[in-house]
């Protein structure tokens, strides 16, 4: 009886470790999507600067929104999981970090609409760059203050924890902006 209840006990500790993998690729996925996505818009508004500003294809705005809300939805699930067991407060902070960013380049599809009803000839197209260059640079600073705080906590833990926690927080931050930092290098050096 005890060696069957330890194997079920066991496989559950596998499942769960199993499950957090398929959720951290799903993210880590997710956002190098996310962070592609972004970049091929900044492209497209430096390509094509017409007079009366860019105006984007329905398909463009479809994958945006689609890669955009499978990663909220994902992050979010996550985020509400760990909200109702409250045990990690760090780790809850960093699927909140993860959320805030997913929020940002979700509402920007939302804001360039709403930029095209305020603004109108030639300044639309200077003025949607400004848009996509405060939400991008907001993102950078969200990632940075997060990582350093997360940083900073993670010092308070033991030192057989500490390893793999500074592992969770860097792998989440960079996976993101290191998408968008070799896209747009490539794009610099290339094009």
């Amino acid at each position: 009886m005890k060696t069957l209840s330890l194997k079920r006990v066991e496989n559950k500790i596998k499942l769960k470790e199993q499950q957090k993998g398929a959720i951290g690729f799903g993210l880590l996925l997710c956002m190098g999507l996310n962070g592609m996505m972004f970049v091929y818009f900044l492209q497209r508004i430096e390509l094509n600067k017409p007079l009366e500003g860019l105006t984007f294809t329905s398909l463009d705005y479809w994958m945006y929104f689609g890669v955009n809300l499978l990663l909220l939805m994902l992050t979010s699930s996550v985020f509400w999981a760990k909200w109702a067991a409250r045990r990690n407060k760090v780790s809850l902070l960093k699927y909140a970090l993860v959320l805030t960013i997913c929020l940002f380049t979700f509402l920007y599809p939302f804001a360039e609409h709403l930029l095209r009803f305020s603004v109108s000839g030639k300044g639309l197209a200077d003025a949607q760059i400004m848009l996509m260059e405060t939400f991008f640079f907001l993102q950078l600073g969200i990632g940075f203050i997060g990582c350093l705080v997360l940083l900073v906590k993670s010092f308070q833990f033991k030192i057989h924890s500490k390893k793999k926690y500074l592992v969770n927080v860097f792998s989440v931050y960079m996976s993101y902006h290191t998408f968008l930092w070799t896209w747009i290098t490539l794009d610099v050096i290339f094009f």
